[in-house]
């Protein structure tokens, strides 16, 4: 894999109502460190993989160092995440890729490729209780050389992955569900003896879209396919665009039908949109004169979101790391119309545009930022000017409350807290404390609870010094809060 390929940047899009969203301008935070500790053998995963998977308050991060797949996690929505950890080495091990349930059930599931028995295999992994633990690897690509695996979650436990498998000069597309905890025999999507790579799925309810570049004319062009059965039957694939050296697509979609495709034509990001399920696009719209590797995603809002690697000085070529930034365009109605492109990271921000959908109010880019040849990694938060940090949380009713007293913790004579809350109604409710790695180290409450104050106590004793969290579960609502053992 050449060295621009391996940066990347992911663009988290909120659920924001169209009222706020299309009056206001994103405004972006300064950039901090996910990965603080610099290190040149750190890598993200190719352009139409998503790294960042989000679901309720949680944020889940990927990537790569030393043939590692290495995990971060937030609690709160993107503000603070734990200490990386280590969570798989491999022969090289490369482009993880996650996806969460939606729901927030704390169900997870991770794919990558690794080289096994002499060719390269898709690998799965899943987890249960929201990254704490994972199961062991499985393959699920089947003979030849797999690459470029695109993994998206559906409703109730499902995800579907998409890679392609190269055998010298032809590659074909493959996909495979999940289902009923287990992944189906992969089934081709392409049907052509031209090579087809890089593919990228969306998930709107039963519908599922699929695009990849393929070379049947000789010059790659991009392709589409739509299953409306979850992935059981497909549509036969075909070319959506007419023009030559289009590659690298990705797609998204909304439950009614809208479907965006970005590409890139040479050294050109362009979007085509849909409103009845990709039956019909339409021409392709200009998003960036100078970028690669476009990554789209579309809330049901209408809310379009492109982000992509985007040259500032083509003087030294295209190829050129130092000469790079973070582009990012949005639309307010699926993909008709778009803004003009912005740049998020100044300098060495090799992007493979990523982007996932997340909580009211918020957008995150995340991208390798080069110094000196060294990557870390870093993310850059961003807010519409008349959203407030509680509206950036949860929509919880104003007595759906959680705090805790003292905080921080500290002497010996100080290590119990008094921890209030309140729920607006009968619910379910479980309020646990974790540490920063994620794990969860004590369950203060668990069962049913009237509508009201309540009030439990933890006793912080023979803990180790550091940032824990509280969260608070009643019903689907979540609420996070940090404290300090010092």
């Amino acid at each position: 894999v050449a060295m621009s390929r391996k940066f990347f940047v992911s663009v988290i899009i909120s659920l924001l109502p169209a009222s706020s969203l299309f009056s206001q301008e994103l405004r972006w935070q300064e950039t901090h460190p996910v990965a603080p500790a610099a290190d040149s053998t750190l890598n993200m995963a190719f352009n139409n993989t998503a790294i960042l998977a989000a679901a309720a308050a949680n944020r889940y991060i990927v990537w790569t160092q030393q043939d590692s797949a290495m995990l971060a996690i937030s609690y709160d929505h993107g503000a603070m995440w734990t200490a990386p950890r280590f969570l798989y080495r491999g022969n090289g091990l490369t482009k993880p890729t996650i996806a969460a349930q939606s729901s927030g059930n704390g169900r997870l599931c991770m794919a990558w490729q690794e080289r096994l028995g002499g060719v390269k295999a898709v690998r799965v992994v899943h987890s249960d209780n929201y990254g704490a633990t994972w199961s062991q690897p499985q393959t699920i690509s089947a003979g030849g050389d797999n690459d470029a695996v695109s993994l998206v979650a559906g409703d109730n436990n499902t995800y579907f992955a998409a890679w392609h498998s190269q055998n010298g000069n032809t590659g074909h597309i493959f996909f495979s569900a999940y289902e009923d905890n287990r992944w189906n025999a992969p089934k081709p999507l392409d049907h052509s003896p031209a090579q087809a790579l890089f593919p990228a799925l969306a998930a709107s309810g039963n519908h599922l879209y699929a695009v990849w570049r393929e070379n049947s004319t000789g010059r790659f062009r991009v392709y589409f396919a739509h299953s409306p059965d979850r992935g059981k039957n497909w549509e036969t694939a075909r070319n959506i665009v007419a023009m030559d050296n289009t590659s690298d697509p990705s797609v998204a979609a909304t439950k009614d039908g809208h479907v965006v495709v970005a590409f890139q034509q040479v050294i050109q990001i362009k979007a085509m949109a849909s409103p009845d399920f990709g039956a019909t696009f339409s021409v392709p719209k200009d998003i960036a004169a100078q970028g690669l590797f476009a990554r789209v995603v579309m809330n049901e809002t209408g809310f379009t979101g492109i982000a992509f690697e985007r040259f500032f000085d083509l003087s030294q070529g295209t190829k050129s790391n130092e000469k790079k930034q973070t582009g990012f365009a949005y639309s307010k109605n699926f993909g008709d119309t778009f803004s003009p492109d912005v740049a998020l990271a100044a300098f060495g921000g090799g992007l493979y545009g990523n982007a996932t959908m997340t909580a009211p109010g918020e957008v995150t880019a995340c991208w390798v930022q080069l110094n000196n040849a060294v990557r870390s990694l870093v993310l850059k938060r961003g807010l519409l000017p008349t959203i407030t940090a509680a509206q950036t949380r949860q929509s919880f009713p104003d007595h759906f409350t959680l705090a805790g007293f003292p905080n921080p913790l500290g002497t010996a004579a100080n290590v119990a807290m008094t921890i209030r809350f309140s729920i607006p109604r009968p619910e379910r409710v479980q309020l646990s404390v974790f540490d920063a790695l994620g794990r969860e180290v004590r369950t203060l409450v668990n069962g049913e609870l009237a509508a009201g104050a309540h009030v439990a106590s933890f006793n912080a004793e023979a803990l180790p010094a550091g940032f824990y969290f509280f969260r608070l579960q009643a019903g689907t609502l979540f609420l996070y809060k940090k404290f300090l053992i010092e």
